[in-house]
């Protein structure tokens, strides 16, 4: 990533975490966790701490069925074809992480597909004008998430996204599914709006 902070794996991750605790006013707009000693907790510690994600990137080992959920969108915000979707209670929504996200490249997955296209279709589905009703109400306030353009597969994936049916319907909406092979690199990357 251009103009990234890389650091490698043989820093400890507890200090990643510390320095984004530290940098809460710098924007990242791009993350990349490439062979690293992560735990699946310290991964959603890390995600809660960069709201402003535009790109992630990471291995496909750290796609557990809890971070792919926290990931998705919730099903009370996905949209009608008019843009609009019907909520109960606005206390009750809860944000996914990443609300920005617009590209998530999984590097070396082999998870079972499913949870994997839940997730992207419930982020392709989102709209950024869309409107909610509130009981009845035409309301303006609703949460709204960036839409997921881009679903990258580095390395290794299996089974393939190409033909699984599973993410049909995430390209019908739009969602660039893309596979590519790739030789292993080991990185942390860091980058700032500012």
């Amino acid at each position: 990533m251009e103009g990234a902070v890389q650091l490698g794996p043989e820093n400890q991750w507890r200090r990643v975490i510390e320095f984004l605790q530290r940098s809460e006013g710098a924007p990242l707009e791009a993350l990349e966790l490439l062979g690293t000693p992560l735990n699946p907790q310290e991964f959603m510690e890390i995600l809660q701490m960069t709201p402003g994600l535009r790109k992630l990137v990471f291995d496909g080992i750290l796609a557990t069925a809890e971070i792919l959920d926290r990931l998705s969108g919730p099903a009370a915000l996905t949209p009608s074809i008019d843009s609009e979707y019907e909520v109960v209670d606005m206390n009750s929504i809860r944000i996914p992480l990443c609300p920005k996200l617009e590209t998530l490249e999984l590097h070396n997955y082999s998870q079972p597909p499913l949870a994997l296209a839940d997730m992207a279709l419930s982020r392709c589905q989102l709209s950024t004008t869309a409107q909610a009703r509130v009981g009845g109400e035409l309301s303006l306030d609703a949460p709204c998430y960036s839409t997921l353009k881009n679903l990258i597969f580095i390395g290794d994936v299996s089974p393939s996204p190409s033909n699984n049916p599973a993410f049909q319907a995430c390209r019908d909406r739009g969602l660039r599914i893309i596979e590519r092979c790739c030789s292993f690199q080991s990185s942390l990357a860091i980058r700032s709006s500012t």
